[in-house]
């Protein structure tokens, strides 16, 4: 009976039993193919992406500082190359600007009153003080008033500095609103009318005036940025510029992690649904 008892050895083979245990080793190199192609994918958006992060922090300055040169630039027709023809213009302001009679070098009680601006030049900052090298006050205590371009004259106060009789350098004119952009500017002498010692123009401390000319000089103030230290850009506008056209890197670098994870995933099932069917 022995013999006739039939063994595993002698059993039909399944069909196909052969061919999937020969394919299994194909499967394998096919999945490790696909994982390297994605890891091929994956690794340029990774290096983009850190690369895109690094120009952003750094090139952002630079694009704001190109911008600024741009403007200033513009702004050039604005710039006070002709300063008699804007003292011409501040002379008539400074005639019919304040109310009352204005200090002349007739002096009256108090001596002969005169003021002088000298170096004055272009000046530049952070857009909320204004320096002005110097400032000569003869005969009375007065102020040093920045006022804002109109039409060539000199137009709103934006601020003012007190001035003692004598010399004063260095004047230092705090604005009462930053400024936005780079303009022209118009530094005035006042004289301290009534001596109640408050800025009070235009219904009092009104600009000097000798021989008919008012004590001004015209300026032109640069605005720089205030997180690198370079020519602001663009009128009014602070911090770096939007980003361009594009998916940013941070998307890229997420999409790409994404679509490792998934295909990772889907070969595990693969290898799982293969050892199942092996089984």
């Amino acid at each position: 009976m022995g013999r006739n008892r039939s063994s595993n050895e002698d059993a039909p083979r399944v069909p196909g039993e052969e061919r999937s245990g020969r394919g299994r080793p194909v499967i394998w190199i096919v999945l490790g193919l696909i994982l390297l192609l994605l890891l091929a994918l994956v690794i340029p958006f990774a290096c983009q992406a850190l690369r895109g992060s690094e120009d952003q922090g750094s090139g952002g300055g630079g694009a704001g500082a190109q911008g600024g040169g741009a403007q200033e630039e513009a702004n050039q027709g604005g710039k006070p190359n002709d300063k008699q023809d804007s003292a011409r213009g501040a002379n008539a302001q400074g005639s019919n600007g304040a109310k009352g009679t204005q200090p002349t070098g007739s002096g009256g009680s108090r001596g002969e009153v005169d003021a002088a601006l000298a170096d004055v030049g272009d000046r530049s900052g952070d857009g909320t003080i204004v320096t002005i090298p110097k400032a000569k006050l003869e005969g009375t205590k007065g102020w040093l008033a920045v006022h804002a371009g109109d039409g060539g004259k000199p137009g709103a106060v934006l601020g003012h500095a007190a001035l003692k009789e004598g010399t004063n350098t260095g004047v230092r004119v705090k604005l009462d609103r930053p400024l936005g952009s780079s303009q022209r500017l118009y530094a005035v002498v006042h004289a301290e009318d009534p001596a109640d010692g408050k800025y009070t123009f235009p219904d009092g401390d009104p600009s000097i005036v000798r021989n008919g000319k008012t004590t001004v000089e015209p300026l032109y103030y640069t605005i720089k940025n205030v997180a690198k230290g370079t020519p602001g850009g663009q009128a009014g506008v602070r911090g770096g510029l939007p980003e361009s056209g594009g998916v940013p890197p941070a998307v890229l670098l997420v999409g790409g992690w994404a679509l490792l994870l998934s295909s990772l995933a889907c070969l595990f099932l693969a290898l799982r649904q293969a050892s199942t069917n092996e089984n």
